[in-house]
């Protein structure tokens, strides 16, 4: 009886430890294979711009990590100038965030209509804070 439970140990150890570095393996990979859209330094502010349009009933919708990014806030600039009589005209809008810890995060942005329920398209952000 003794001697099974040690051959079915000396079995198991190696299944698991080749277990376990095929897992973390897969991590580091998949860390390594994502494309970092911005790098920044922890309590460093950076800002993401993007075309935007509010009159249309369009807007961001921001999702990120609260444990490594702090939103300082979203500015709105329109394209259309003093003597433009268009209406509907288009511009920018800057997020503003700060970085809170070392890390590799993300933010999703939504760009949708709010009472609408169809999928909408998502962009992803990688953030390397280090």
């Amino acid at each position: 009886m003794m001697m099974a439970k040690r051959l079915l140990l000396m079995l198991a150890l190696p299944l698991l430890a080749f277990w376990v570095c095929q897992t973390t393996q897969g991590i580091a990979e998949e860390n390594k294979e994502a494309r970092i859209d911005q790098k920044v330094r922890v309590n460093a502010e950076f800002t993401i711009t993007k075309d935007d349009n509010p009159t249309t009933g369009y807007e961001w919708q921001v999702d990120y990590d609260k444990e490594y990014l702090e939103f300082l806030g979203r500015e709105y600039r329109s394209h259309k100038k003093p003597w433009d009589k268009r209406l509907g005209v288009g511009g920018t809008s800057k997020f503003t965030f700060r970085a809170l810890m070392p890390g590799l995060t993300r933010i999703i942005m939504k760009y949708h209509r709010p009472w609408e329920q169809r999928p909408f398209p998502e962009e992803t952000i990688n953030v390397l804070i280090y």
